[in-house]
């Protein structure tokens, strides 16, 4: 069989989500004064800041892009065929229930340079925090409104550190296990995580994959508050990404 340019790596990341209202108010909307000093703009930073305003940039992509290795190939999560997922327990009016929040509104790139898997790179995978769907409507506003605050901070991202478990080389239809660790972000808190990934090298120009982690609603500030309905709410989520990436 071909071989699949030695490798295929992926990463990616997930999501969070809850699964009953929140009690956190919305952090207060600072006031500008409009009678302050406005400071002028260097010319040569025209042209970036026109850019946002038409649409055309996003500024918090600069901090967070990488240099492709030399001789990458870029992969990148293809959004009608990755689903990113949220599972948690609760017992709900007496019952256990399994909570499954999805979206296919994530995306992210993939540096592999087939030459050399060593050099391979993952850039930040963001997941749109607003389209988060669960079974309820009344779930859906309280996790956009006040656990996730979507509004204020309508992305969740996963920011690659390192990976380990990457091959020699990878032949088309093999699957790989990687352990992919890096920054998980949530409004404004940030903790690290790792991703269990199996990834196949479905063709010379594909990879499709599986990633998991379990993380605590704890470590990033989302509390549940009681709620009739509701007898309680597990500590532990399950984040999951079915994905595709594709060059």
């Amino acid at each position: 069989m071909k071989s699949y340019g030695r490798g295929i790596v992926i990463s990616i990341v997930l999501l969070f989500g809850l699964v009953a209202c929140g009690t956190a108010d919305p952090a207060p909307v600072d006031v500008v004064d409009t009678e302050a000093e406005v400071q002028e703009v260097p010319a040569e930073e025209h042209s970036d800041i026109e850019a946002v305003i038409e649409g055309e940039a996003d500024p918090a992509q600069h901090a967070d892009e990488i240099d492709a290795p030399e001789g990458a190939t870029v992969f990148q999560l293809v959004e009608g065929e990755t689903e990113a997922r949220f599972i948690i327990n609760e017992v709900l009016r007496g019952e256990p229930k399994t909570v499954i929040g999805t979206t296919n509104a994530a995306s992210g790139e993939i540096f592999i340079n087939l030459d050399n898997l060593s050099a391979t790179k993952v850039g930040m995978i963001s997941v749109e925090a607003g389209t988060l769907r669960t079974d309820s409507n009344f779930r859906n506003s309280a996790i956009q409104d006040f656990i996730l605050q979507t509004g204020k901070y309508p992305q969740i991202t996963f920011s690659p550190a390192s990976i380990e478990g990457i091959p020699v080389d990878v032949a088309v239809g093999d699957t790989i296990t990687l352990e992919m660790t890096g920054d998980f972000t949530i409004r404004e808190i940030t903790q690290k995580v790792t991703f269990t990934v199996n990834v196949t090298a479905e063709s010379e120009t594909a990879v499709r994959g599986f990633a998991s982690a379990t993380v605590l609603r704890q470590d990033f500030d989302l509390t549940i508050p009681s709620v009739p309905q509701v007898a309680s709410v597990e500590p532990e989520v399950v984040l999951e990404l079915d994905f595709l990436a594709a060059q």
